[in-house]
């Protein structure tokens, strides 16, 4: 008899621990902002001085890197026809296995891990794999929380869909949202992904639809005392009726009674009924019933980790495959046929429900056989594979083969961790070779343009941008107080860096998108190699135009610029306005200021864009990443 216990889950290298170390600081040591530039002064932003100096010039809009922007990633390896994949061993480095696929062709993509690459389960046997994991299942939904066996003789277990804002060509992170355990002050809390979560909420209370709106009452699930009437409020009767409220802010509100330590359950009002009437008699329905049984919850990324997980959590401790190692058990070719009037068998012993394990026998003639492999036996009735659960070890007892002890030692079992396969913390180093972290913003078009038009401004707002920046700790214009500070560390902030200002032109002339502001009448100077350049000192650029002209007098113009010099741009200050070959002059009546002080934080990196506002109604987003490796 020979004992297979579950092994502390290897977190590999301390590469895992470092990834997840250097993100947590990077989150929680200051706030983290993202800007878009326009008419960048360098050519190719480079990170040196003088693209700095230069960056900081043109830099437009900025927006917070929310803790929800961050995530752990690694290498994306998609499944290849004819390709030989490593079986998953819990006992080696995840890094040294090619084990983990990603199939792109269902959902938002899923990665699977092998965990069988033959169909004996020996471990010196290795064929190629010949089907998709998720050939077969037309959704994500229909995944089951099992081993997937293909007729290629691979195994595969379903992990997690990928969050396609951070998944690329070559890197992947997942949607494994249950809870963000790397997170302890945050955890058991939801996470607010943009995205899929908030069609998540709004899909709570089935099955009325999603946006409607209507009475809702909230119940205590607990005894409570009712400061204001001085009495105890008994469990089950309710606390707060709203004649008035949309799905989606059930949700929310709900939440908030959680995180201030009161439990409810809900109840929203039928379909056509009177403002602010509800039912008296009601089958309360629970967050955690809300979550798992919307309509959108098997099918989300979120929703579906969700529900995996906690199909997982049931079956904890199963003995998902078994393999049969020739090497351990110092087997020799005369050992796998046998012969003897009953068949080899092996019995399992577990400290919990055991699984039912076979040998894969062919019979070579009434009372010989040769033994192929090993195999998980399989419920008659069902068909479903009896896998056991809430087992740490598991003992193998064989019978009825010429090396009985021999065959022990080469069993080896797969075992689930005690609170399931698809928690973060064993998905992430155990089996995951995370390796990186990447931030990525979503931008929304319409938010752009309402943070960069200030105050009276009637104009066309900045449109285009050429470059980004990604800077930690930048700081308020009026008050010189890191922005962000305030703010919980999942809350957006959108800052604009263009100023307002009205330009009077005597000459006639009017400035256009791009021109650059002198301090001085700038000189013309040659530069060799190059067409003459206006020279002089530069404190601004010309981001958008309004231009009013008065017939007979001067031509004004409204515009929105950039600069690293405020205090330059006074009412009654006279400021060149760059034109080809020379400058004309303008005076300046101020308007506004920025929302950002110039040259404040540190810029931690630039590079180039290419973002322009469609200039419709639907917005559009752009995902700027960027990976640090460890």
């Amino acid at each position: 008899m020979v004992t297979a216990i579950r092994k502390i889950l290897n977190t590999g290298t301390n590469k895992f621990e470092s990834a997840v170390n250097q993100m947590t600081e990077l989150i929680y040591s200051g706030n983290q902002y993202v800007s878009l530039n326009s008419n960048t002064f360098a050519e190719l932003p480079q990170n040196d001085l003088q693209s700095l100096n230069e960056f900081w010039l043109s830099a437009c809009y900025f927006q917070r890197i929310t803790r929800d922007n961050y995530r752990l990633c690694f290498p994306r390896r998609d499944w290849e026809k004819s390709t030989v994949y490593d079986r998953y061993d819990p006992e080696k480095i995840p890094e040294l296995q090619n084990c983990f696929i990603f199939d792109p062709f269902i959902g938002d993509g899923v990665l699977f891990l092998c965990v069988g690459n033959n169909e004996s389960n020996r471990t010196d046997i290795k064929t190629a794999s010949v089907f998709r994991p998720s050939s077969g299942f037309v959704n994500v939904r229909d995944l089951p929380t099992t081993v997937i066996e293909k007729d290629d003789g691979y195994s595969w277990i379903a992990l997690a869909q990928s969050d396609n804002r951070f998944t690329d060509s070559n890197w992947i992170s997942l949607e494994v949202r249950d809870r963000l355990s790397f997170f302890s002050a945050d955890e058991g809390q939801f996470v607010n992904d943009g995205v899929s979560l908030e069609a998540f909420k709004n899909s709570i209370s089935s099955p009325f639809s999603a946006g409607s709106t209507g009475p809702v009452r909230f119940y205590g699930v607990d005894n409570l005392y009712d400061k204001t009437n001085a009495a105890e409020v008994t469990a089950g009767l309710p606390l707060f009726d709203i004649d008035t409220m949309k799905r989606f802010d059930v949700f929310q509100f709900q939440q908030s009674l959680r995180d201030s330590g009161i439990n409810t359950q809900t109840r929203f009002g039928v379909v056509g009924a009177t403002t602010g009437t509800l039912p008296d008699s009601i089958n309360p329905i629970g967050i955690d019933q809300q979550i798992n049984n919307s309509p959108f919850s098997d099918s989300s990324p979120v929703g579906w980790y969700n529900q995996k997980v906690q199909n997982w959590k049931l079956k904890s401790g199963s003995v998902e495959m078994v393999y049969l190692d020739p090497t351990a058990g110092n087997l020799g070719a005369s050992d796998f046929t046998v012969s003897g009037i009953t068949a080899p068998t092996i019995q399992v012993k577990g400290n919990g429900t055991p699984p039912s394990v076979e040998f894969d026998l062919r019979k070579i003639k009434s009372d010989t056989w040769y033994i192929n492999g090993v195999k998980i036996g399989k419920d008659l009735s069902s068909g479903e594979r009896i896998v056991g659960k809430d087992n740490t070890q598991v003992e193998f007892v064989v019978n009825n083969t010429n090396n009985n002890y021999g065959f022990e030692n080469s069993l080896k079992a797969l075992i689930t961790p005690y609170n399931g396969l698809l928690t973060e913390q064993n998905l992430y180093g155990p089996v995951i070779p995370v390796n990186a972290f990447m931030a990525s913003v979503t931008m929304k078009e319409s938010d752009i343009e309402k943070t960069l038009r200030v105050g009276a401004y009637a104009g066309d707002t900045p449109s285009s941008f050429d470059s980004y920046a990604l800077i930690s700790e930048p700081t308020n214009f009026s008050n010189n107080r890191e922005l962000g500070l305030d703010l919980p560390p999942n809350t957006e902030d959108l800052k604009r860096n263009v100023v307002y200002a009205l330009l009077t032109f005597t000459s006639g002339k009017t400035p256009t998108v791009g021109n650059k502001i002198y301090a001085s009448a700038p000189v013309l100077s040659a530069k060799t190699g190059q067409v003459s350049l206006l020279r002089g000192d530069v404190i601004g650029i010309v981001q958008a135009v309004d231009i009013a002209k008065t017939i007979p007098g001067p031509t004004t113009a409204d515009i929105l610029f950039t600069t690293t010099n405020r205090e330059a741009f006074t009412t009654g200050a006279t400021v060149f306005v760059e034109e080809s070959g020379g400058s004309f002059s303008a005076v300046v009546t101020a308007k506004g200021d920025p929302q950002v002080k110039e040259l404040s934080g540190t810029v931690t990196h630039i590079g180039n864009s290419n973002f322009t506002l469609s200039g419709t109604t639907a917005d559009k987003r752009v995902s700027i990443k960027y990976i640090t490796r460890v």
